[in-house]
């Protein structure tokens, strides 16, 4: 009978726990110890309250591990998405996203010694010279799309990307960069997902699951983006 007293007592205290627990993603494995402190020291500091029936979701990680990602997905699922005028927030980010892809890809083929037609060289001069804060024209779009639909030597850095770094919606992004020049331009949902944008600070959102609410927490990857 103490035996079985014991158990039940075990099974109550862990269903205590359950109702109040939280549950962390923790996405990468590349955090260095000092990350991990910080990352622990965050978790701690949202965990204080365990009587609320809020449950919290922290997405924690090394950067570009792929938390804001999951934010904006959660967001667009069971939140309130994004109007308009938030998606047109996104569209330097996405502009950056284009140029900075593009110039990796210019670089990397220069790197590797391949050749450039004439219009490619031409194409890529005018890359080269954008800055990241650019607002993206429809010529702009023409010359980025003939250089990345045409031109083999860009198609040659881009299948030798596993040995230098490139944004995972870099060929996305390409691949609508007319679109995405045109002057009427709103970024989709789509889009907005796809792009990347370094998380600068904790940022927070509540959103609901068959009456049961959620805090969604993203931290941002790298130790010196939290502000």
């Amino acid at each position: 009978m103490k035996g079985k007293k014991t158990r039940n007592e075990n099974e109550k205290k862990k269903k205590q726990t359950n109702k109040h627990k939280q549950i962390f993603l923790r996405m990468g494995q590349t955090c260095s110890n000092e990350e991990d402190k910080e990352n622990s020291r965050i978790s701690r500091s949202l965990i204080k309250d365990q009587t609320s029936s809020v449950q919290k979701l922290i997405l924690l990680g090394a950067g570009c591990a792929g938390k804001s990602t999951i934010f904006k997905q959660v967001n667009i699922l069971y939140s309130n998405g994004f109007d308009e005028k938030h998606r047109t927030n996104y569209k330097p980010a996405i502009f950056g996203n284009v140029v900075e892809g593009m110039k990796t890809l210019i670089v990397e083929a220069q790197k590797r010694d391949k050749q450039f037609g004439e219009e490619g060289l031409e194409n890529a001069a005018a890359v080269m010279k954008l800055k990241f804060d650019d607002v993206l024209t429809p010529e702009i779009g023409s010359s980025i799309s003939q250089l990345w639909t045409k031109e083999e030597a860009i198609k040659a850095a881009y299948a030798d990307r596993s040995n230098f770094f490139l944004g995972d919606g870099v060929s996305y992004m390409l691949d609508n960069v007319q679109r995405i020049c045109d002057p009427e331009y709103v970024p989709n949902e789509e889009d907005i997902v796809r792009v990347r944008v370094r998380t600068s600070a904790i940022v927070e959102m509540t959103f609901k699951i068959s009456h049961v609410e959620f805090l969604i927490v993203d931290v941002g990857g790298q130790r010196g983006e939290r502000r």
